[in-house]
Order: structure tokens, then C-alpha cells, then sequence
């Protein structure tokens, strides 16, 4: 495989801030490294201080203060046409606790629910997800709304999506979850790229020249049988060999209209498999 000559296939980044680590001042589970790892969607680390943005989608894995310089590199990212994702934690302060707001988010107005309800995310082109979550409202926001449509049909404005030079933010007032990341990456037309249709089994694409490879790990208790489905444009195209690295049999896989392949996975086993177009 060389595994250091290989390239991960994704269009999403999330933020690493060291510092906010090594200070302790982040859960021990941060909710959106851990909300993509149940959804499968993989994504690269972004050291926020020395930010590449070479993703078209950052999602902001931090808390409330951020140095001048990370904050410079968030703002560059977004005014180059980039798209940054918050969820309720977003960068207002220095490493100082001073009050520095680079990408002027707008403040929430307030929080409903003193415990966590269940609600429908309505985004801006009417696309909706479910949640579970206390949320923050907004009163007026800048740019365009993003609603959350309570049981008894009441409405509460808990996001927007706003343009930055030639990008755009988009903030959330609520928890992430996994069925408004899938709804999310519909909205922004993100390919996965490969993802696991069984519960507990988590993949990852990579590619080496004109090859490809699959990792699939399960995580379950349990020996399951694995669908996983390819949404990479190649696969689309034409007839591809699918070969599990530790034997030498190939298995030649027909044009689908969404290629697929079925795997067999021991518990908190994995299994690697190149893929040839």
C-alpha cells in the first residue's frame, strides 16, 4: 500500500488548536471530531495556527478564544472562498481573554430549553434534520436564517449562513449530530467519497497514482457483513478490481449506478483493499 505515498480523499478539514488542548480547556470528546467519526465522514487536521486550507469545508473545532495570527489564517481561509462551520463555540476572544472578533460573528440574543429538546433544523434551502439539543435563538441575523421547528410548530431563528469576502460562514446554535452533517454535506454537494452503510464499520479512502485504497475498519462486538458504497466520480465511469491486500484474488465489479462492494469484517477487526480503476 505505502501508506506515506498515499493521499486521503476528503473535502473537509476540521481546526487543531495545541494549546487549547494542552491547557485542558476542550472536552475530552469534542463533539464534531466525534459527531463525523459516528456520520463516517472522514477529514483532515488543520493546525489552525499555521492553516493550509486546502479543503473547501472547515469545520471549527475549538473554544471561544483564539490568537490573533489563527484568527488571521480563519479570516484569509474564508475571504479566499472558503466555507467555515461553527457550532456554538466560535473564536471572540484572544489568547488573552481580550474581546477580538476577526470574522464578526453575530451573538446569539439568548438560550431556550434549560434541558435538551427535540426539534427539526431547517436549513436555507429547506433541507431538515433532527436534533436533540438546547438551542440559541437569534432575533435577527446576517445574512441567511437558519430555523429550528419545535413539536408544537413554533419556529426559533438558531444560525445563518453570511458571506465573507469570497467565502462564507455558516454558525449553528445548536449540537452537531450526524443527520444534520449528511443534510449539511447535501447542501454544500460534499462527496464522501466512500462511506459505510453498517452500523459500527468506519472507512477511509486513500489514493496512490491511478489506485486506490479502502480501509474499513469494525468497531462493532459483533462479525458483520459490511456495504460500502463508492460516491468517487472514477467508479462511476467504468469496471474496477477490487483486491483484499492479504490475498491475491480479485474480484472485477461492474459499471453501477452507485458502485458498491460487500466486505466481511471480524470484530474489532479492519481490512484494507485496493481498489483499481
Amino acid at each position: 500500500m505505502k501508506p506515506y505515498a498515499c493521499k486521503k480523499i476528503t473535502d473537509i478539514a476540521v481546526t487543531f488548536n495545541p494549546l487549547q488542548y494542552a491547557v485542558k480547556s476542550l472536552p475530552n470528546k469534542d463533539s464534531i471530531l466525534h459527531v463525523l467519526y459516528d456520520a463516517d465522514i472522514d477529514y483532515e487536521v488543520d493546525d489552525v495556527r499555521f492553516l493550509k486550507g486546502e479543503k473547501k469545508v472547515l469545520f471549527y473545532s475549538g473554544n471561544q478564544w483564539l490568537d490573533l495570527k489563527s484568527q488571521e489564517n480563519l479570516a484569509k481561509f474564508v475571504d479566499n472562498g472558503g466555507t467555515l462551520i461553527c457550532f456554538k463555540d466560535y473564536p471572540r476572544q484572544d489568547d488573552f481573554f481580550n474581546e477580538l472578533n476577526l470574522l464578526r460573528f453575530a451573538d446569539p440574543n439568548g438560550v431556550l430549553f434549560e434541558f435538551k429538546r427535540s426539534f427539526e433544523v431547517i436549513l436555507p434551502n429547506g433541507m431538515s434534520a433532527m436534533a436533540v439539543s438546547r438551542l440559541e435563538f437569534f432575533h435577527k441575523v446576517p445574512g441567511k436564517k437558519i430555523e429550528a421547528k419545535t413539536a408544537d410548530g413554533k419556529k426559533y431563528i438558531v444560525g445563518y449562513e453570511k458571506t465573507f469576502g469570497q467565502g462564507r460562514i455558516i454558525y449553528f446554535g445548536i449540537d452537531p449530530n450526524k443527520e444534520i452533517m449528511f443534510a449539511l454535506s447535501n447542501y454544500l454537494g460534499i462527496n464522501l467519497y466512500a462511506y459505510s452503510k453498517t452500523k459500527d464499520v468506519k472507512t477511509a479512502l486513500f489514493q496512490r497514482g491511478a489506485n486506490f485504497y479502502l480501509v474499513a475498519v469494525n468497531n462493532g462486538n459483533e462479525n458483520k457483513g459490511a456495504n460500502i458504497v463508492f460516491t468517487h466520480p472514477a467508479f462511476s465511469r467504468c469496471k474496477y478490481t477490487v483486491n483484499n491486500i492479504e490475498k491475491v484474488k480479485n474480484k472485477s465489479k461492474p459499471v453501477l449506478k452507485v458502485p458498491s462492494i460487500g466486505i466481511e469484517l471480524l470484530r474489532k477487526d479492519g481490512k484494507v483493499f485496493e481498489v483499481k480503476i
